[in-house]
């Protein structure tokens, strides 16, 4: 090992020579760390609309960033039955007035009052749309289904006592 000027100091592993060590409370990184750079929006929309390459049905196509997402989210709200997805994609397209609601389209809920027969109901309700039914309508759906039942939907009605037949 080597022997620092006059000091008496050993030089070597771990042990630096005296004039190039740090000076007390002083670091060796005056600048210290960089900051780390926050990303534009110029820079992230760029990197949004650079396309990207992916198989589909075994042929590489060059897609948006944007489409391959909404591509995904698609195909696990309709396979996987994610209903988070589907959620996402409603909630997505009704944002952008993607969705529109035809007047002829069926499906859905329609509560029904439990104070009838379920068939009487279900007449009145293809009569005269969803509940609540005026007086006067209740009065013609209990003709109209009184008429039509048969012996043993009698019995069975007079059993369960419905409050509006």
């Amino acid at each position: 090992m080597s022997q620092d000027d006059d000091s008496g100091y050993e030089v070597g592993y771990a042990r630096p020579p005296v004039q190039t060590q740090f000076k007390k409370g002083q670091s060796g990184n005056r600048k210290g760390r960089p900051k780390k750079r926050d990303m534009t929006a110029e820079e992230l929309l760029a990197i949004l609309d650079e396309p990207v390459t992916v198989v589909q049905q075994g042929k590489k196509r060059r897609m948006q960033p944007v489409e391959v997402t909404l591509n995904r989210v698609l195909k696990d709200a309709v396979s996987k039955k994610n209903f988070r997805s589907i959620r996402y994609l409603l909630e997505l397209f009704e944002e952008h007035g993607v969705l529109r609601v035809s007047e002829e389209s069926v499906g859905g809920v329609i509560t029904l009052p439990n104070t009838m027969p379920w068939p009487m109901a279900m007449l009145m309700a293809e009569r005269f749309g969803v509940p609540p039914w005026t007086a006067q309508e209740i009065d013609g759906g209990r003709t109209e289904y009184l008429a039509s039942r048969s012996e043993e939907q009698r019995i069975e009605d007079e059993l369960i006592g419905y409050p509006d037949l």
